[in-house]
């Protein structure tokens, strides 16, 4: 699923640094939207299957991802686990674990030690 989510952004990417076309437009008129909704209000409509109410969190994510697609740009969704090793985390933030030890260590950022 990666690969398929993986090349859709990278086309809606694409189409809107071209700054012309179908998906440029559905994805400025999508945001224009989005930025619109009545936060307490948010449904999506599943045809036969009836509509659900949209968390405040995903309207905000849609937003932002809509956002940066609009401007070009690429966005990287990644499942991740709740905890990480500090080898994985120093690997997501692009820092060096040595570096990150540091910043755990004095409490630049949160963590929680196993042993």
């Amino acid at each position: 699923m990666s690969s398929t989510l993986n090349a859709t952004a990278i086309q809606l990417s694409e189409a809107a640094t071209r700054g012309s076309g179908p998906e440029h437009d559905e994805l400025t008129s999508f945001l224009d939207a989005v930025r619109r909704i009545d936060r307490d209000r948010a449904r999506l409509d599943l045809g036969d299957a009836g509509s659900v109410a949209v968390p405040d969190l995903v309207v905000d994510l849609l937003a932002q991802v809509c956002d940066t697609l609009r401007r070009g740009d690429g966005v990287v969704v990644s499942e991740i686990a709740r905890e990480l090793t500090t080898s994985e985390a120093a690997r997501l933030l692009g820092v060096s674990r040595p570096t990150l030890i540091g910043l755990l260590d004095n409490g630049a950022i949160a963590c929680r030690r196993c042993l």
